[in-house]
């Protein structure tokens, strides 16, 4: 049984494994509290998943960096969006990329 308080609003990537995500979807597993913070606030999951956040096992636990280049651009794009990118008009995955990137400081 899905849990209705982890469904899926809108778009989103699971930074952790860089699994996509689409409306209506179960988001399992559970996120972390900072990513259902970030996920919230980008409108891709609703208040109360903050509820059922986990923290991450210590052996599961990494920087939370993405590696971007093994994402389509559909995964892009919702990274970007999730994380209020703005993508210019960056069409091509490299220049998605970059685009992150650069916005993210890296």
């Amino acid at each position: 049984m899905a849990n209705k308080d982890l469904t899926v609003l809108a778009e989103c990537v699971d930074i952790r494994n860089g699994k996509r995500f689409v409306k209506g979807q179960e988001f399992n597993p559970a996120p972390t509290p900072d990513q259902a913070a970030r996920l919230i606030k980008a409108g891709c999951l609703p208040e109360a998943a903050l509820k059922h956040a986990v923290e991450p096992e210590p052996d599961d636990a990494d920087d939370g960096e993405v590696n971007l280049k093994k994402l389509s651009i559909d995964e892009l794009k919702a990274y970007a969006a999730e994380h209020a990118i703005d993508l210019g008009d960056a069409t091509k995955k490299a220049d998605i990329v970059a685009a992150i990137e650069l916005a993210e400081g890296a």
